[in-house]
């Protein structure tokens, strides 16, 4: 996911267009859907569903913030600092909320 949003941030900057971002984005796409990844883990890994749910809403928090700057990239809008450092620092947040979620997955491996 953070290869996938990586070239809006470029475009943020005003170096990508959007479409060179979506381009370069979808060859960064992996085969499986988040949210089928995301059941798997709730079914499997109960004792991680509360930094299970942290990753979602960062997640959530990275795609809105892209949302938004598509909106403002709609209107002709090519370039925003602002959304920029929303982006750097959601991703960092996501960053950290899955680090924190895969240290509960080697708890769980290692009670196994």
């Amino acid at each position: 996911m953070l290869n996938f949003f990586l070239p809006f941030m470029s475009v943020m900057k005003g170096d990508l267009t959007y479409n060179q971002a979506l381009d370069m984005s979808a060859a960064n796409r992996i085969s499986l859907e988040s949210d089928r990844l995301f059941t798997l883990a709730e079914l499997y890994f109960h004792s991680g569903h509360d930094r299970l749910l942290d990753v979602r809403s960062r997640a959530d928090e990275v795609s809105r913030i892209n949302s938004d700057f598509k909106q403002l990239y709609k209107t002709g809008v090519t370039e925003s600092p602002e959304h920029l450092k929303q982006m750097s620092d959601a991703l960092t947040r996501f960053d950290n909320a899955i680090n924190a979620y895969k240290i509960v997955l080697r708890g769980y491996a290692s009670d196994l």
